[in-house]
């Protein structure tokens, strides 16, 4: 059967040859640079486990092209899905298919990614080099080319096919971020392009709104935030430069958890540090309130001093930090706070480990909070437009009542963490 699929009569050929249960595929968007919400699809490079690779082309230059929707109903036969990137194509298919993401089970195994950019055949580096500005740049680079492309990044994700993953990453964590970046933030032209230089702004901007696009793939599984050359989780915050973001409603509303890390050790070990951690340790230390912030970071982040290894609290993370760092040497491995595996590495000590781990108690609460909120907000105008890390920022519209206000705080707040609250018609506020 030929490789390049064209008309309906070859794609129910290919439902009759492929009725395997699980496939691979991989949608190819107009633009692998454009944010997924900025572009279209160009083809879907479609495989069972035991077959060949196949194209299907939805908006291609060089064939007949098949509506959407025949492919999708194609897709949807299969139990199991696998993609490279998950987040990525649920801008396209339905987040109640049965998608599973390979690239968590590869991260999973050798704690690196597969990055399908290393896979270009040089017609793909040509077409990017001199048409890099293109919405539609795959769709004139040869469908050969494309196949050729992804049949060499199959080999390579086939052996981890089979391997094991919490739930967790295919469901909630994968779906809340793609829920808030699609969103995206309003800006002030002027004054962003007095602050940020973007790669090339149709990557992202679209009607003076950016997308951002979060990288789940990391080793602590706390999500980073770069895309377009643009750093939304280290924002800078005394430059002017977050002036340049405005509401699409009424104004920003910012939620902000209180000690964040602090207290969630402390829900850990089950100890009660109160609605102030810091005051609570100032008092264990006899110190100032803002020394104990200054002591409490040093020993989180970079081992429990001698002298505050008897010390409450203190003494708690010195012991996890020795037990993990015992379990890690004995199994040459460490799982994480929702159940991701850190495998061996050159780079790892104690202290680095336990700041992993943190990370993931942090990113594993933040995603269980985060759904409460989305959930919530799901028949109201208001919405998430921004995580970072220990806050979430709301694009408030006052037709939903200040009671929505409340009832946020309340749900960020329901596990026990404090949240302070900030108002403004700008992100600077």
């Amino acid at each position: 059967m030929h490789a390049i699929i064209e008309t309906t009569e070859q794609l129910n050929r290919l439902k009759s040859c492929c009725n395997e249960l699980s496939c691979f595929i991989q949608i190819i968007p107009g633009n692998d640079s454009f944010h997924p919400k900025l572009t279209n699809i160009s083809c879907v490079y479609y495989r069972c486990l035991d077959s060949k690779g196949f194209i299907i082309p939805i908006n291609h230059s060089e064939t007949f092209n098949l509506p959407w929707d025949d492919v999708l109903e194609f897709i949807k036969q299969h139990t199991v899905i696998h993609v490279i990137d998950k987040k990525f194509h649920n801008y396209f298919l339905s987040e109640s298919l049965p998608i599973t993401d390979i690239q968590f089970k590869v991260l999973n195994k050798i704690n690196k990614t597969i990055n399908t950019s290393e896979y270009d055949t040089p017609a793909h580096t040509h077409f990017y080099r001199e048409h890099y500005f293109r919405n539609n740049i795959n769709n004139i680079i040869p469908i050969a080319k494309h196949l050729e492309k992804y049949d060499k990044v199959f080999e390579v994700i086939k052996p981890y096919l089979n391997n094991k993953i919490s739930s967790w990453f295919d469901n909630n964590f994968s779906n809340i971020f793609r829920n808030i970046e699609q969103v995206g933030l309003k800006i002030t032209p002027s004054k962003f392009n007095n602050h940020f230089e973007p790669n090339f702004d149709d990557y992202s901007i679209n009607k003076n709104k950016i997308h951002t696009s979060y990288n789940l793939y990391n080793l602590t599984t706390r999500p980073s935030n770069t895309f377009n050359n643009i750093n939304f989780a280290a924002l800078p915050k005394d430059s002017g430069a977050r002036a340049a973001f405005i509401p699409s409603n009424d104004f920003f509303i910012e939620y902000d958890f209180t000690a964040y890390h602090p207290s969630l050790i402390a829900n850990w070990i089950n100890m009660d540090l109160g609605s102030d951690p810091y005051e609570k340790i100032s008092q264990i230390l006899n110190v100032s309130t803002e020394e104990a912030k200054e002591i409490t970071f040093k020993n989180i982040y970079g081992g429990v001093r001698d002298e505050h290894k008897n010390k409450s609290f203190f003494k708690e993370v010195d012991g996890i930090i020795k037990k993990m760092w015992l379990i890690y040497k004995q199994e040459n491995q460490i799982k994480l706070a929702n159940n991701r595996v850190l495998h061996k590495h050159s780079d790892l000590t104690s202290t680095k480990i336990f700041n992993y781990y943190i990370q993931s108690l942090e990113t594993r609460s933040n995603v269980e909070l985060i759904s409460k909120v989305l959930k919530y907000l799901e028949n109201k105008m208001s919405s998430i437009v921004l995580y970072t890390y220990d806050s979430i920022l709301i694009d408030f519209n006052k037709n939903d009542g200040i009671q929505t206000v409340t009832e946020i705080k309340t749900l960020l707040e329901s596990t026990g963490y404090i949240t302070k609250m900030k108002k403004g018609t700008n992100y600077d506020f």
